[in-house]
């Protein structure tokens, strides 16, 4: 019985340092990196699909989501989250998500992608 609890207060302490800040800024940097990924490959036809749109909606979200949380967050919680990803975000990380927003605005249906994006807020 004692292993038991002991296994139980182990796995809970696991999940709870897992869902923190660090491993958010974590998040953030993957789906940038998703993001920038999947709009560079929507956009190499210069057409964006609605599947294509429905993807970088919910890569976007994500992303939205998490911003979110630490904008509701206390103060000690936002700074770690803010140091956290200033320590793991590289610059070309930043400067690819950018210019991958900026890419999809010179796509068909960049239109389509804006209004979605808003309408889904």
């Amino acid at each position: 019985m004692k292993h038991i609890i002991s296994l139980l207060c182990l796995t809970a302490i696991i999940t709870l340092s897992a869902c923190g800040p660090k491993h958010d800024a974590k998040k953030t940097v993957k789906k940038k990196q998703m993001f920038y990924t999947t709009a560079n490959k929507a956009a190499e036809d210069g057409v964006l699909t609605d599947d294509e749109i429905d993807e970088l909606i919910f890569i976007y979200k994500t992303i939205e989501n998490i911003n979110n949380k630490y904008k509701n967050a206390d103060k000690e919680t936002q700074r770690e989250f803010r140091e956290e990803l200033a320590h793991i975000e590289s610059i070309d990380t930043k400067t690819n998500y950018i210019g991958a927003m900026m890419l999809l605005g010179f796509c068909e249906g960049a239109d389509k992608f804006s209004i979605r994006q808003d309408q889904n807020k």
